[in-house]
């Protein structure tokens, strides 16, 4: 490689890198305001919002289950409910479940 494919190389690694951590400190952030959040006082609705949000929140960062539990918190009658069993059905099949992850997976359709 010349220094001129080495730099744009670099250039690159760079930018990734900073979106990555830019994303990681507002996923942070977001967890943070979420930590603040008294759920005994939320309506049910703003539960099933909480849930989906934070679900999502810790998919993101791999701790599967917490998010798993978060998103089982969610009604079947809520707007979030397909969401929440698509993620059920992603984290089981990525744990080696595909019996779970096929019935969440053929619930959706």
């Amino acid at each position: 490689m010349d220094n001129k494919t080495i730099k744009q190389e670099l250039r690159r690694e760079v930018r990734s890198r900073v979106k990555q951590l830019s994303a990681e400190q507002k996923c942070n952030a977001s967890r943070e305001l979420f930590d603040r959040v008294d759920y005994k006082a939320l309506s049910n609705s703003e539960r099933e919002r909480y849930n989906i949000r934070v679900g999502y929140l810790n998919f993101l960062k791999g701790d599967y289950s917490v998010a798993h539990h978060h998103f089982q918190q969610v009604s079947p009658v809520s707007e979030y409910y397909p969401h929440a069993i698509y993620y059920i059905s992603y984290i089981a099949y990525q744990e080696g479940n595909n019996v779970l992850a096929e019935r969440g997976f053929k619930e959706l359709t």
